[in-house]
């Protein structure tokens, strides 16, 4: 969720490259106070919890062993690494790929078993 995010900021922002400098400036108001997560957008401050709810069910699955360890290992490392902030990008993608190791094989076993 939160390397989705990251990557719609970045593509978003790309697209105002095009923008000529007048028509930029022109915007600016609007862009500093959805930066600034004025109104509604405060609640955005609340994906700040995803990784912490994903943690504590990351220990939860390493105690009830309904995954194996290794797996529930790596959820919690990964949520860890994904909870870095922006600017850092090799992190998030090293826990893009370690939450990928572990969600695959999960869902394929899910799958699986209602077939």
């Amino acid at each position: 969720m939160l390397a989705a995010d990251k990557g719609a900021l970045c593509l978003t922002m790309s697209a105002l490259d095009k923008l000529p400098n007048e028509e930029f400036a022109q915007m600016m108001p609007g862009l500093l106070v959805m930066f600034a997560k004025e109104g509604w957008l405060v609640l955005l401050w609340g994906i700040m919890l995803l990784p912490i709810g994903f943690a504590i069910q990351a220990v939860g699955l390493l105690r009830s062993n309904v995954i194996p360890r290794w797996q529930s290992a790596l959820l919690l490392i990964g949520v860890l690494f994904i909870a870095t902030p922006d600017g850092v990008e090799i992190v998030n993608l090293i826990a893009s790929i370690l939450l990928a190791v572990v969600f695959v094989p999960y869902g394929i076993r899910i799958i699986a078993n209602k077939s």
